[in-house]
């Protein structure tokens, strides 16, 4: 991502293309502009491209509502972690970081 040619471009995909690649989308956006730009308006961008509204996705089946739960947790935290490392230039590592809230958390 942060190698990545800021004129380039990315083919992003998955077999449905919805869910999982609005996922990616967000979190490259976020990695680039979590500093500037609020959640929200990178999750409304995210979707007026033509992908799913991750904040408030649900679904009619049971099963699949905790993943949706778990998505919208990870996107709020994976949101922070940008936020947080950008001025930094990401020196610290996804999990890194996630271990170090967990434990802050937890005391």
């Amino acid at each position: 991502c942060q190698s990545a040619d800021q004129d380039g471009w990315l083919h992003i995909h998955c077999t449905d293309g919805r869910g999982r690649t609005t996922t990616l989308l967000a979190m490259y956006d976020m990695m680039r502009n979590a500093d500037k730009v609020g959640l929200s308006d990178i999750l409304m961008r995210q979707y007026r491209l033509g992908g799913v509204d991750l904040l408030h996705a649900s679904s009619d089946q049971a099963w699949k509502e905790a993943d949706y739960v778990e998505r919208r947790q990870f996107i709020n935290n994976f949101y922070d972690y940008c936020k947080a490392q950008i001025p930094a230039g990401f020196k610290q590592s996804w999990t890194s970081w996630l271990a170090e809230k967990k434990t802050k958390s937890a005391s």
